[in-house]
């Protein structure tokens, strides 16, 4: 997950929806954009990254954090749903900011 020309993003809240018969969540690598010394949390198909209290929010692009899954099988197609939502700041969402999700193909 990268974030693209954001301003003053404080962290993320996802909840990521993947085929459960063809992956299941196995790690989560944060990526330097967003934290150092943050909070992580996962839960299910939850995700949440903050920053510091006290650290503000960043500015410009980055890598927000990668998310590996493990192939259960069998070979087939499925989507990726996402939904989330950018905090700034002060907690509050930030509007207009997109998230995309995507599709996932298993080939022998």
């Amino acid at each position: 997950m990268r974030a693209t020309g954001v301003a003053d993003l404080w962290g993320v809240r996802f909840r990521i929806e993947v085929p459960e018969n063809l992956l299941s969540f196995d790690a989560l690598q944060v990526g330097p954009f967003l934290t150092e010394n943050g909070t992580v949390a996962v839960t299910n198909n939850n995700l949440e990254i903050l920053r510091p209290l006290d650290a503000g929010g960043v500015s410009g692009s980055g890598q927000i954090a990668l998310v590996a899954w493990v192939y259960e099988g069998p070979i087939g197609n499925g989507v990726v749903e996402l939904e989330g939502e950018a905090l700034d700041a002060d907690g509050d969402v930030i509007p207009g900011v997109d998230f995309n999700g995507g599709t996932v193909t298993i080939t022998n």
